[in-house]
Parts: structure tokens; C-alpha cells; sequence
């Protein structure tokens, strides 16, 4: 580090700021066999305090011994219409010792939903084999 170079003014006051970056990077190690299960509860429409900004509310419950790092998805379907995505929250940890976790997935663009089916699908970003952890379909009213 140099020193600052003196101006012979020894008069006033002078500040010296050094600035230290830092990153932390979580590991996690396992051992032996495990599984791990996210269950969503009954979602509900939150309005939130922006104008025309809704979001799906819902209590995730995470059984088994493990963290869990997934995506979930949000579906909307009416009687004999194809599902629509409304929402999705990408990169969600969820880690030991909780076992509940409650998340607001912003929806798109809309301000009600008809009365329909909410379709949720949560997908494992760790098992490439079985990405999908379930789907869980629940009634709107």
C-alpha cells in the first residue's frame, strides 16, 4: 500500500478509506443415500402494493435429510383449455434444519384468474435424471 504524498498543508482534516471486497461461496457436502421432498400447500392470489402486480402465495414443506436447490413453475387451466405458465421462480434453496418456507411467485400480466385449476410443478436442479420433484394440482376459487 503507498503512503499518500504529503503536501507540506498540515492544517484540516483528511480521511483514508481502503475497501475490501469479499465473497462466500456455501459447500455442502453429503454423505451416503438420501431423498429429499418439497410439497406445496393450497396457493392464493396476493395482491401486492404495486398497481396490477399479483403474486401466488403458497407454504412449501420439505421432508427428508437433505437441502434441496429447484425451480417452480405456476399453471393455470380452465375447463378444456390447455395450461397456461403464469408465474415461476427460478433457483430456490431450501436447506436443513427448516422445514417449512413460504413463497410468492410473481404472475404475469394478470389481474384476476378465472376460476380454473392452479397446476404446480417443482423441478430438481440437482438430479439431472429425474428433474421433476411433482406436480401438485389444486382447485381456484
Amino acid at each position: 500500500m503507498s503512503k499518500p504524498a504529503e503536501t507540506g498543508n498540515t492544517e484540516g482534516v483528511s480521511v483514508s478509506l481502503d475497501v475490501v471486497f469479499s465473497v462466500t461461496i456455501p459447500i455442502i457436502i453429503r454423505h451416503g443415500q438420501g431423498d429429499v421432498s418439497i410439497t406445496p400447500a393450497t396457493p392464493v392470489v396476493k395482491k401486492w402494493d404495486s398497481p396490477n402486480t399479483y403474486s401466488l402465495e403458497t407454504r412449501l414443506t420439505r421432508k427428508g435429510l437433505y437441502s434441496s436447490h429447484f425451480n417452480i413453475q405456476a399453471f393455470h387451466t380452465t375447463s378444456g383449455s390447455k395450461a397456461v405458465k403464469i408465474g415461476e421462480l427460478k433457483g430456490l434453496s431450501f436447506y436443513t434444519p427448516n422445514h417449512f418456507q413460504i413463497v410468492n411467485i410473481p404472475l404475469k400480466s394478470l389481474e384476476t384468474l378465472p376460476k380454473g385449476v392452479i397446476q404446480l410443478k417443482i423441478q430438481d436442479l440437482e438430479k439431472k435424471e429425474t428433474p421433476e420433484m411433482g406436480s401438485w394440482s389444486f382447485n381456484l376459487k
